[in-house]
């Protein structure tokens, strides 16, 4: 058994540590498939925020990239297993956890 991280850990550890990091910055620290890693942190249940900065390149140009942004911990989803096919996320709202339907009703 191994105690190497993955590079979804170390990813996460990273946002942890620092609330934020670019694609840039993960692509050169950790893997150029941050967004998957990304993708499957946000499937996990953490609240993770796509910003959109602006970057100008050494001839001028301007572009956007993407800030990825921690903004809360690890939500909770809550299956029904009555067959309506109703589940629900917790959310963080403020300091305060809520449980949404997934469907937005």
């Amino acid at each position: 058994m191994t105690d190497r991280m993955t590079d979804k850990e170390k990813i996460l550890r990273h946002l942890q540590k620092y609330g934020s990091a670019t694609g840039g910055e993960l692509a050169y620290l950790f893997t150029h498939r941050f967004s998957a890693r990304i993708k499957e942190l946000r499937e996990e249940g953490w609240i993770i925020e796509t910003v959109p900065l602006d970057h100008f390149s050494p001839d001028g140009k301007k572009r956007k990239i993407a800030n990825y942004v921690l903004k809360g911990g690890k939500v909770g989803v809550w299956k029904d297993r009555s067959g309506s096919g109703r589940d629900f996320k917790q959310q963080i709202v403020g300091k305060k956890p809520q449980w949404i339907r997934e469907d937005g009703e």
